[in-house]
């Protein structure tokens, strides 16, 4: 019941506060960039256990999203921008799925 309460309240705040509530989402979108690039470099794969080279190409990819997360964190309107792009590309794509499967 907390938790259906909860959700009722932060939804009701992000529709009532959109300028806030874009914002608070700018900034998850760069702190989850962050902490998801961190934790995948502390994550071995097993493809990664098998091949050195990829295990180093992975730690140095991630290295990279953690300074584009803390770029995102300190200019949020790149961050709006890329939400906006991966947001479109995701209709995109579905789009494309639509109408593949209305051909079939």
């Amino acid at each position: 019941i907390l938790l259906g309460i909860f959700n009722i309240i932060f939804g009701l705040l992000i529709l009532f506060n959109v300028v806030t509530s874009t914002t608070f989402i700018v900034y998850l979108f760069a702190i989850w960039f962050i902490i998801n690039a961190t934790f995948n470099m502390f994550n071995v794969t097993p493809v990664e256990k098998s091949n050195k080279t990829f295990h180093i190409i992975s730690i140095l990819l991630n290295i990279i999203a953690i300074l584009f997360g803390i770029i995102l964190l300190f200019n949020p309107l790149i961050a709006a921008f890329i939400i906006a792009i991966f947001i479109s590309a995701v209709f995109f794509i579905i789009g494309i799925s639509y109408i593949i499967d209305a051909l079939h």
